[in-house]
């Protein structure tokens, strides 16, 4: 009985121990500027969501989000660059609802950039923008 309980609170000090390590690596993000590529140009409606959410997301973290527009080929571009980015957070991608068609289009026309499936996670959907035709 006596080993069974000293096996217990060795467990719960080993994992004691652990807790503060894993939350200050945690913490530790972000310890830089974080880059947001806007695949289309200054102006457009993704740019100045992407504006609204940097303001709001930095200063909530606490550290910068840096807008970059990378216009072109229907936002591929722009996708290219972060999906040759480190995948470290550091570089993310706010994209419309074209992102599945232009790529489905480059991967048809046999000029991929960058693979959909294994280059990108999602994160988030940051705003439903309504469209309607008169």
């Amino acid at each position: 009985m006596l080993t069974r309980t000293l096996l217990q609170l060795a467990a719960c000090a080993s994992l004691a121990a652990l807790a503060p390590a894993s939350s200050a690596l945690a913490q530790s993000y972000p310890a830089r500027p974080i880059k947001v590529i806007v695949p289309f140009p200054a102006g457009a409606t993704t740019d100045i969501v992407a504006r609204l959410v940097a303001t709001r997301v930095s200063e909530t973290i606490g550290q910068p989000l840096v807008v970059e527009n990378r216009a072109g080929a229907g936002g591929q571009l722009g996708a290219e660059v972060v999906a040759k980015a480190p995948p470290d957070g550091y570089t993310l991608l706010i994209h419309n609802v074209t992102f599945p068609m232009a790529s489905a289009a480059a991967q048809f026309a046999n000029r991929p950039l960058y693979n959909v499936d294994t280059d990108f996670a999602g994160v988030s959907i940051a705003v439903f923008v309504p469209l309607v035709i008169t």
